[in-house]
């Protein structure tokens, strides 16, 4: 297993995997039970295996498009052996544009090292697109 005690660490790892294609960093932190949701309705999969192969192939295709990921400012929470990291993260596009999106890493720490069971990335998007209804937001400075 590579090293990764340090949970920020792990999801900038990830991260960085967007523009390289390379998971080779974190992917033995999958358990093996770790389940992935993404942006697409399809994008649910359970399983290290599953999640490997289709994360591989789409950092692949990301990859050599020039798409890339950077991390915001993320937050992490630590209770004994549980460990949660959230970040809004920029993904840049070829054209030069970029959107945030939203991360989330839920695990646990094994020997001390951290141990993935659930990873989520989407894009997100307004309530009243997704309920068709307006809901009241938090109010940000």
């Amino acid at each position: 297993m590579s090293h990764h005690d340090d949970p920020g660490g792990l999801l900038a790892d990830i991260f960085a995997s967007f523009g390289s294609g390379d998971m080779s960093d974190w992917e033995d932190h999958l358990a093996d039970d770790a389940i992935c949701i993404g942006t697409d309705e399809e994008e649910w999969i359970q399983g290290k295996d599953a999640i490997v192969a289709l994360m591989q192939t789409q950092m692949t295709e990301m990859s050599a498009a020039g798409i890339s990921v950077t991390g915001g400012d993320s937050v992490t929470i630590e209770h004994g052996e549980m460990v949660i990291v959230a970040d809004r993260p920029t993904i840049h596009l070829p054209d030069g544009s970029s959107t945030s999106v939203r991360a989330t890493l839920a695990g646990r720490r094994v020997e001390g090292e951290i141990l993935i069971h659930h990873l989520h990335l989407s894009a997100p998007a307004p309530n009243a697109d997704v309920v068709q209804t307006e809901l009241t937001v938090p109010q940000t400075s």
